[in-house]
């Protein structure tokens, strides 16, 4: 760790040693411009157009005409200048070389550096696209710690990748190649998140092919996809839009339900039926403890929480807990609900 800091430090030195170098190569360029031209206006009192002009060819040494005849004080002068355009030039266009140089073998030990990054991952996630979908998703594993790798194609999202110090490959994630440079042979999962089914279908074939073992999550656009990417090799294939769509629906019909899922992950392999009942103030489970309420017998589910009128959700509440008007039970039990209709309210 110490080498590296050390590394870094350095080639931070050595970049801003070069800056200012060039920096101050073009103050010294524009300083002898601006002394030729004031120069020449003081000595042979010529138009500003014509004393610039005269200065430009005398730096660049093109041997062009003068504009008027030039006085012994203007011919000294202009041997001055010749001297001091040439070590200006000079000065520049070997910074600038210096400088573009530096630059490149910069980028040449980041992607070097990125390259021994990846490698060094193993049981990683591939997120091959960083459109909307991917950046919520790169954004996620940001936010969890998770190790991921960007497969990008795009030079501008790649270049805003590497401000923010996120690993990526820049290529077609369809590409194999571009694949085991990003490790698909020992990464965990890959995310299909590119821009049409089709390259989505692709990549998950060519994925598939490198890494059987890999979970493959794919973005779809179309429904009738779903069987096309199960057959390809992917483990779960999700449709932003129906999930969305779905999620609206749940947000109208049952948004205690949905603000508890929500909050607690939902074991996918159970199936169960989760529910709410509302506790209105003519409701029969008003002012009655959860032991007193049967609610288990009588509607055969479980009360899971609690969200009190003020928001607030409780979680596994014990059984001597008062139902008060106003809570919303949600439950959860085999089947569908008996106990609440279409608005949640349960029957009386």
């Amino acid at each position: 760790m110490a080498g590296g800091g050390s590394e870094r430090g350095t080639r931070t030195f050595e970049q801003r040693r070069l800056r200012l170098k060039l920096r101050f190569a073009l103050l010294l360029g524009a300083t002898v411009l601006t002394v030729g031209t004031l120069g020449y206006r003081l000595l042979q009192g010529w138009g500003w157009l014509e004393c610039l002009y005269m200065t430009v060819i005398t730096i660049s040494t093109v041997g062009f005409k003068e504009v008027g005849e030039l006085s012994a004080a203007t011919r000294g002068f202009t041997i001055l200048l010749i001297f001091g355009g040439i070590g200006s030039v000079a000065l520049i266009g070997s910074s600038l070389i210096e400088w573009m140089i530096e630059q490149h073998a910069s980028h040449r030990g980041r992607r070097r550096k990125m390259t021994r990054r990846i490698d060094a991952l193993e049981g990683h996630i591939v997120v091959c696209g960083y459109g909307r979908m991917g950046r919520y998703v790169s954004n996620a594993l940001v936010a969890s710690g998770a190790p991921f790798v960007v497969v990008e194609q795009d030079a501008e999202i790649c270049a805003a990748l590497a401000e923010k110090d996120l690993l990526f490959v820049q290529g077609d994630a369809s590409d194999e190649a571009v694949l085991e440079t990003a490790g698909v042979k020992r990464a965990a999962a890959l995310v299909a998140a590119l821009s049409a089914d089709a390259e989505n279908l692709y990549l998950t074939l060519t994925a598939h092919g490198m890494n059987s073992d890999v979970r493959i999550i794919v973005r779809a656009e179309e429904q009738a996809s779903h069987a096309k990417f199960v057959r390809a090799g992917a483990a779960k294939v999700i449709s932003p839009y129906a999930i969305g769509a779905d999620h609206i629906v749940q947000l109208l019909l049952r948004p205690s339900v949905v603000d508890f899922i929500d909050l607690v992950a939902h074991h996918e392999d159970l199936e169960l039926d989760i529910e709410q009942i509302r506790v209105d103030e003519d409701s029969p489970l008003a002012g009655k403890s959860i032991a007193a309420s049967r609610v288990r017998q009588a509607l055969g589910r479980m009360i899971l929480a609690i969200k009190n009128a003020d928001g607030t959700m409780r979680f596994d509440p014990p059984p001597d807990t008062v139902l008060n008007p106003g809570d919303c039970l949600v439950t959860v039990g085999r089947g569908k609900g008996t106990g609440a209709g279409p608005d949640g309210d349960p029957d009386a």
